[in-house]
């Protein structure tokens, strides 16, 4: 399925359970809307001044930050986190593992 709105690029892989982005090659990409989302929603926590440690924290329209952190910190320790995602991560100023 892939999005008709003018100003998305998204398309959605049923059988996978993927959503994916068109690259410039014309070839599509995987991406992780919530990873994405989460690391959007942690840079403006980081920047109010709150630490990189979002324990029980869900933003105020409803983002669950706390889940988003808990979730890529245990991808991180089975060693099944993208490389791409642990560089984001490790880019969070006071981010540590």
């Amino acid at each position: 399925m892939q999005t008709l709105e003018d100003d998305e690029d998204w398309a959605w892989c049923f059988v996978d359970q993927l959503t994916m982005e068109p690259q410039d090659d014309g070839s599509w990409a995987v991406v992780d809307p919530f990873f994405n989302a989460g690391l959007w929603y942690a840079r403006e926590a980081i920047e109010s001044g709150r630490t990189a440690s979002f324990d029980g924290m869900t933003t105020d329209d409803g983002f669950p930050l706390g889940v988003w952190e808990r979730t890529y910190r245990g991808r991180h320790r089975a060693g099944t986190l993208d490389p791409d995602q642990a560089q984001d991560l490790e880019s969070l100023p006071g981010w540590e593992w």
